[in-house]
């Protein structure tokens, strides 16, 4: 990983067998710092041929409507954002989504309600929260040719008419026994991106 660092941030992971950036290369808790492209682009630069290759080939190509993305965990917002800047930019058209504990919590954290939209700039709609029911909704609203309408656990990019005021998003926490279990047989691998296949899986609310 110190050799593969060399082509952004010399020293930039902070073990050498895993993806943490060091607090020297990015303050991963700073709206400047996650929402300036340049910086992003350099500490994704040893991925470079892969996430601006590889990864917007497919959709590209096959010219998907939707893309979202799972952001799970903090060390990978860096690259995530940078990664959604690369897919709007290849498919402009497409709505871009994301998702996941760590877009949920750069919400919950940020001071400034107003600037969630700096950070996630490429993106056109954040699910925060719960996003079974959202991301269905979502879904749905494209397949009707719409935009999603603000509803619970679901912002708009003001680009695509959401406000980012925090007084304005519902949240909403489903009662998990009332969700038919997942059909994964029935999800269509083929097309999500990642080089490997897996299903996320959580038995419970919380870790």
């Amino acid at each position: 990983m110190d050799v593969l660092s060399t082509q952004g941030m010399p020293g930039q992971f902070a073990t050498g067998d895993g993806f943490d950036l060091t607090g020297e290369c990015i303050n991963v808790s700073s709206t400047e710092e996650l929402s300036d492209p340049e910086l992003l682009a350099r500490l994704s630069a040893p991925f470079a041929p892969y996430l601006e290759e590889e990864l917007p080939r497919r959709p590209a190509s096959a010219g998907y409507d939707v893309v979202g993305l799972n952001i799970t965990y903090r060390r990978q917002l860096p690259l995530a954002l940078h990664m959604a800047r690369v897919i709007k930019d290849r498919l402009p058209d497409a709505l871009l989504l994301v998702g996941g504990t760590e877009a949920s919590d750069v919400w919950k954290y940020l001071e400034d309600k107003r600037r969630f939209f700096d950070v996630l700039a490429a993106v056109d709609v954040c699910v925060i929260g719960e996003g079974k029911s959202a991301f269905c909704d979502i879904l749905r609203a494209r397949a009707r040719g719409e935009l999603p309408q603000p509803s619970a656990n679901v912002q708009l990019n003001p680009r695509r008419g959401g406000t980012g005021r925090r007084e304005l998003l519902s949240l909403c926490y489903e009662n998990t026994t009332t969700i038919p279990t997942p059909a994964y047989d029935k999800l269509p691998s083929h097309l999500y991106l990642s080089p490997h296949r897996f299903v996320y899986y959580s038995p419970s609310r919380g870790c």
